[in-house]
């Protein structure tokens, strides 16, 4: 049933795969519970930081992601596969 929900959100062009299922006057009560919690002068230390931890988190995943794709692109070309982390005997 949930994927239909998310279907219909979807067809309809209610709601946001981003927020999910929170409207307006959820994301406002939430963006104010955090100015009144954390104060005007801290939200743009947290947002920086937060854009840290999101750059490098994209940064480990492309990292990743390429080295992942030479191992592959390596495999296509010798049609072997070899295990780069073993010792020989």
């Amino acid at each position: 049933m949930e994927g239909a929900a998310f279907r219909t959100i979807l067809i309809s062009g209610k709601g946001s795969a981003m927020f999910g299922n929170l409207g307006g006057g959820e994301i406002l009560l939430i963006l104010v519970f955090i100015l009144i919690f954390f104060g005007p002068k801290k939200i743009p230390e947290i947002a920086q930081g937060l854009g840290k931890g999101i750059r490098e988190f994209r940064k480990a995943t492309q990292e990743i992601q390429d080295a992942v794709e030479k191992e592959v692109h390596e495999v296509k070309q010798t049609g072997k596969i070899e295990d780069k982390n073993s010792k020989p005997l």
